[in-house]
């Protein structure tokens, strides 16, 4: 009887390490489908950062983004008018600036500490 219940503790010994063991293989299976997706760098689109000069050519809005042309921004400096913009290009060849986002929050207030608007005038 004692070899009996001897033999029952085990056998549930063996089953929940076996069981522990195959939990741990398909856990561990899974983690690498997700890391060799996450670390494969093609599955990110990229975004290509364009500078943009402001000229006004539908209007004097800087949030138009019609008035703005693919140009250097080197040449500004200053605090006080809206001299270009960094920012993707739609479709259409005009930079992407997408109404009450970070970048026309800054375009807006003269902002150039996010490193995308610059500003000439002083």
């Amino acid at each position: 009887m004692a070899t009996l219940k001897n033999s029952w503790l085990r056998a549930s010994i063996a089953l929940m390490v076996l069981l522990f063991g195959v939990f741990m293989v398909v856990k561990a299976m899974g983690g690498n489908e997700k890391n060799s997706t996450e670390s494969n760098p093609k599955n990110i689109p990229s975004v290509i950062m364009v500078n943009w000069e402001f000229t006004p050519n539908v209007s004097s809005d800087p949030l138009e983004p019609e008035n703005y042309i693919e140009s250097s921004t080197s040449h500004c400096s200053g605090t006080k008018e809206v001299c270009g913009i960094k920012a993707p290009a739609d479709a259409n060849g005009y930079p992407v600036i997408t109404p009450g986002s970070g970048l026309a929050t800054r375009i807006q207030n003269k902002d150039k500490t996010g490193g995308d608007v610059f500003l000439k005038g002083t």
